[in-house]
């Protein structure tokens, strides 16, 4: 535990504890599990350490925060990537690490993910978001953050847990602002991950890593 989080670790591509790797932080989604989300990262070719938090369970089915993102001021987003904030800057003092973390969320980990883009941008290097949006209270922030970390958005056209609707509003107040914004859309996708964005997501995340891993 750190900064009064559980997590697991995961190390990959044969990486050891003690070496100086990138780190990636993996937010789980609302009712989901780290064990269960942590997996996703198991066909890594690159060396990084994994490191998946557990949300808070007194928000209810292992949720991040309570309420909607839409909410006005977006309060339990706010809290949710505040109390991340001394996790992430911990994590860093623990082990030997290079870089600023990379985060993926999956869901309402990813509106975690990429609230925590525009309210605390120097705590991370870049986020991948999975079926997730920008809470819209945080659209007028955005346009004073940028150009902020990278943000790789993953999403599909059928979603209606996080509808479609809202994410290409974020990508559009993202650009808008300045941030460096891939999107990754899939016609045929819900709210589950498909078999080939799972792999479009590692591909994506090697390619983030490479800027973050030091030259042997």
């Amino acid at each position: 535990m750190l900064a009064g989080v559980h997590f697991i670790e995961m190390l990959t591509a044969g990486a050891k504890t003690q070496e100086r790797l990138p780190l990636v932080v993996a937010l789980h989604p609302q009712r989901g599990d780290a064990a269960d989300f942590i997996a996703l990262f198991q066909g890594l070719r690159t060396k990084a350490r994994i490191i998946a938090p557990y949300a808070d369970a007194q928000n209810g089915h292992l949720g991040w925060y309570r309420g909607e993102s839409s909410a006005a001021g977006a309060p339990g987003p706010r809290r949710a990537a505040q109390a991340l904030v001394p996790f992430l800057a911990q994590m860093q003092d623990a082990w030997p690490s290079v870089g600023k973390p990379i985060v993926v969320g999956y869901s309402q980990g990813a509106i975690v993910a990429m609230t925590l883009a525009i309210t605390a941008p120097k705590s991370l290097s870049a986020v991948v978001s999975i079926s997730g949006r920008l809470p819209p209270a945080l659209f007028r922030e955005a346009r004073k953050t940028a150009p902020g970390p990278t943000i790789e958005i993953f999403h599909g056209e059928g979603d209606r847990a996080v509808p479609f609707a809202a994410c290409k509003e974020s990508v559009a107040v993202l650009k808008a602002a300045g941030f460096s914004t891939t999107v990754h859309f899939y016609p045929d996708v819900g709210h589950k991950m498909s078999r080939s964005e799972a792999q479009e997501i590692l591909v994506t995340l090697e390619r983030l890593l490479a800027h973050v891993t030091p030259t042997e």
